[in-house]
């Protein structure tokens, strides 16, 4: 499901940089941009991987970002854990 705006060129830039946000945060993490999808895909979690990336952009500093992704990189290690 896509935003109405994104049909805008304004809107298509958006969504690059929002593309360009995930493959990096999936980068960062090692998994694949599907994996960051599943949640936003869900009816329960409908906004939740556009709050991650906006709130990303709100982090200008290495030091947060990196702080940012430790935790996340340890609460998703724990939850693929869970799973074997």
């Amino acid at each position: 499901m896509h935003h109405p705006a994104w049909a805008s060129p304004i809107g298509a830039r958006k969504r690059s940089r929002a593309q360009d946000a995930l493959r990096r945060i999936a980068q960062s993490l090692d998994v694949p941009v599907e994996v960051l999808m599943q949640n936003a895909q869900s009816e329960f979690y409908p906004d939740a991987t556009a709050e991650m990336v906006r709130l990303w952009f709100k982090i200008w500093s290495q030091e947060g970002r990196d702080v940012v992704l430790k935790v996340i990189r340890e609460i998703a290690q724990k939850a693929e854990a869970e799973l074997e």
